[in-house]
């Protein structure tokens, strides 16, 4: 197993003022109807993670933060066909590709387990619990020899140590709870989402400074329009007008080969390779802390203080932690803090 960090920080400077008392609610993922042969991500909400695969030989059915393909930026979806009344198959699409015979399946062992593999056990009931946001529930189908119909597909919230390293694993016998509540997201919508996600930072900034009237940008961000909020976001950046003051931080990018500026608290080390999984770097060098396969990552830290004048500061990082087996693991137990 192996997690890399790789630093590059920036600041950027606005005048605090006055707290502005404009309000919107924020982002979250908007659900819908499944349409047969759509592929979507399919979204839990108890766990607030994207169903995935990874855990035991990488092929478990687990959430995970991103929907991606582990140490890779391939999108994993699942093409939803209905095959009749509400029984439907979830196919494994990866990077806009069904691949061949690989369903969420159920094994019939008695312990709930599911695989994304293989065909056998592949139909799921689907039933709308909330109308208005399209939550449902999945459920074996009641024809199954291990049908229970008092248990759904349900993500599990602590994690375990699989084969291929930690993950949440997702059963098809969890008791009724969030963690058993999925939403059908299309690309439409998570873009819409991710959108909404860069407005509603800015905003946040707007509203803190408070000198800047959103009363537009709000009545943007609630008409869900991508294009329109997109367009909102770059002219609020353009009103912050933010000052980079990178300059403030000692060697931010770990250019220099080393830890210059930085106190390293537990076994990282500088690094210049590229390992390919669907991340790049600034520049030359970057920050790593790795061990081999078979352990879990030891604690370690890297700090630096930086004195800066009074004001609202947007601190932007690039990191990564990755378990590079396959486990997908909705946590990573990598943290940024300020302060």
């Amino acid at each position: 197993m192996k997690k890399i960090t790789f630093l590059m920080i920036a600041f950027a400077l606005t005048a605090m003022q006055f707290v502005s008392a404009q309000t919107w609610d924020a982002p979250s993922y908007k659900s819908e109807v499944p349409v047969t042969g759509t592929a979507y991500y399919i979204y839990n909400v108890g766990a607030n993670g994207f169903l995935n695969r990874g855990g035991d030989w990488a092929a478990e059915a687990v959430v995970s933060s991103q929907p991606k393909q582990n140490a890779s930026t391939n999108i994993n979806k699942w093409t939803s066909v209905n095959t009749a009344g509400a029984t439907w198959t979830f196919q494994y699409n990866n990077n806009g590709s069904n691949v061949a015979n690989n369903f969420l399946f159920q094994i019939n062992d008695g312990n709930g387990w599911i695989f994304t593999d293989n065909s056998t056990n592949n139909t799921w009931d689907i039933s709308e619990i909330d109308a208005v946001n399209h939550i449902y529930n999945i459920q074996v189908t009641s024809t199954a020899g291990h049908y229970n119909a008092s248990v759904f597909l349900g993500a599990q919230a602590a994690y375990r140590t699989s084969n291929k390293g930690i993950c949440n694993s997702v059963r098809y016998n969890e008791s009724p709870s969030d963690y058993t509540k999925w939403k059908f997201i299309s690309q439409a919508n998570y873009e819409l989402y991710l959108a909404k996600v860069t407005l509603d930072r800015y905003m946040t900034y707007a509203k803190t400074r408070g000198d800047i009237d959103l009363t537009s940008y709000i009545a943007t961000y609630n008409l869900d329009v991508t294009a329109d909020i997109i367009t909102a976001s770059a002219n609020l950046l353009a009103v912050l007008a933010p000052t980079d003051i990178t300059t403030s931080i000692t060697n931010p990018s770990f250019s220099t080969n080393n830890f210059s500026g930085w106190t390293n608290g537990g076994g990282f080390a500088t690094q210049s390779n590229n390992p390919g999984m669907g991340w790049t770097k600034d520049g030359t060098y970057y920050g790593e802390k790795w061990t081999g396969s078979g352990g879990n990552l030891g604690t370690g830290t890297l700090t630096q203080n930086v004195s800066v004048p009074n004001g609202v500061y947007e601190l932007v990082l690039s990191g990564h932690a990755v378990q590079q087996n396959g486990s997908n693991p909705l946590h990573t137990g990598a943290f940024v803090t300020c302060g």
